[in-house]
């Protein structure tokens, strides 16, 4: 009966306690089990909701990129006015002989049978005729321009002057060639009852 007692301790295998070379074994087995890939530097992250998906996908955290294109600046050629088309007005005056009115854009040379004078040249003039039945009045008596926004009268070398009457209390004569700047309301007598008016400016559209 002996023999058989040893007979079955000695085939009956009690499990050893593991060994430190058998904790490395198996803590080599462990990690070859593993992928053997390093691990990222970066934990890749998901991107935003915001749309930052440059700095989700690089890792940069404090990188500060916009979000959102930014918006253009508006052109200043596109929202400026367009010239204006309309032309450029000027003020004009204008004299009244004998019921007719007549605009200075031109010179006016008035006589009783008024000519342009040499010195004109090719400038565009207007020829006023005005009766004279005693012949008092030259042939191209007097000539009343616009200077500016002046009215000039000009005596031209008339046998009997000119006489200008304005707000002041006595008539001015003109003699031979002279000049004088008159005002709106403003009469220029030429002598056999013909007076010309000198009338206020108007505005009028600039070709």
């Amino acid at each position: 009966m002996r023999e058989d007692t040893e007979d079955t301790v000695i085939r009956a295998r009690h499990p050893s306690s593991p060994t430190p070379a058998s904790d490395a074994d198996a803590l080599a087995d462990t990690v070859l089990r593993k992928s053997s890939a390093p691990p990222p530097l970066v934990e890749p992250v998901e991107p935003a909701d915001s749309g930052d998906w440059k700095r989700a996908l690089t890792g940069d955290l404090t990188a500060d990129l916009p979000t959102t294109q930014p918006h253009a600046a508006p052109s200043r050629q596109a929202s400026a006015s367009p010239p204006s088309s309309a032309p450029a007005e000027r003020s004009v005056h204008s004299i009244r002989v004998g019921g007719s009115e007549f605009s200075l854009e031109a010179p006016a040379f008035i006589g009783r049978h008024p000519s342009t004078p040499r010195i004109m040249g090719t400038r565009p003039v207007r020829l006023v005729r005005v009766p004279s039945p005693n012949r008092e009045i030259s042939s191209t008596h007097v000539s009343i321009q616009q200077e500016g926004s002046s009215v000039v009268v000009t005596d031209l070398g008339s046998t009997n002057g000119t006489t200008i009457i304005g707000s002041g209390p006595t008539p001015v004569p003109l003699r031979r060639g002279d000049s004088m700047v008159v005002l709106p309301g403003s009469l220029v007598d030429l002598g056999d009852s013909v007076v010309i008016e000198v009338l206020a400016a108007k505005w009028t559209a600039d070709d």
